[in-house]
């Protein structure tokens, strides 16, 4: 999540960094982005995306974790590059597997 750095700054969460960067490298909207989750069956609302992008939420469930999968392939990342960034959850209790839509 965000933090403070010592300067005052805001920093953001690795993930939030990378996921912005590939976004905007592709001169994407968020909207955009959305749209091409969604014809590969990433059900993720856009307001979810967008807390994602600023790093104020992070992947957690098992869903998400599954749109992460759909998100490093639509912005050409390797597998598990993108989710590696995210850390380890901070849920309580059991995270069940991942199941692609696919």
């Amino acid at each position: 999540m965000a933090s403070r750095a010592p300067s005052g700054q805001r920093r953001t969460h690795p993930f939030a960094q990378a996921l912005r960067r590939a976004i905007d490298t592709r001169g994407l909207t968020l909207t955009e982005f959305h749209a091409r989750l969604r014809t590969r069956g990433a059900e993720i609302s856009l307001a979810t995306l967008s807390s994602w992008r600023s790093g104020a939420r992070l992947p957690e469930g098992q869903r998400s974790w599954e749109v992460v999968a759909v998100i490093e392939q639509v912005l050409g990342f390797p597998t598990g590059a993108l989710s590696a960034l995210i850390g380890p959850s901070h849920r309580t209790g059991r995270i069940g597997e991942v199941h692609f839509p696919w």
